[in-house]
């Protein structure tokens, strides 16, 4: 799957607490405050910014346009470069 131009395809990846090695639960700092962790999984051919197929990045939260895959069923994004906060 390929995305247009200056466009890059997401996949938002979900935020859960997690537990440390005394079983107790360390809530997600991103929840409450506006920001999603998504994959990237295509960069469009004239992005300009560095960006990997692969990484791991943090976005705006419900920044740009989602969708349906009709082939695998999955929920993708279509953000631009602006949407991005920080690229790890």
């Amino acid at each position: 799957m390929k995305c247009t131009a200056q466009k890059i395809l997401i996949s938002v990846l979900k935020d859960e607490d997690k537990k440390n090695d005394l079983g107790l639960v360390l809530p997600s700092t991103t929840k409450n405050e506006g920001i999603e962790r998504a994959k990237v999984i295509y960069v469009g051919e004239e992005v300009t910014t560095k960006i990997d197929e692969g990484a791991e990045i943090y976005i705006y939260g419900g920044s740009g346009k989602e969708f349906t895959s009709p082939e695998d069923n999955q929920k993708y994004r279509v953000i631009s470069v602006a949407d991005i906060i920080v690229i790890f």
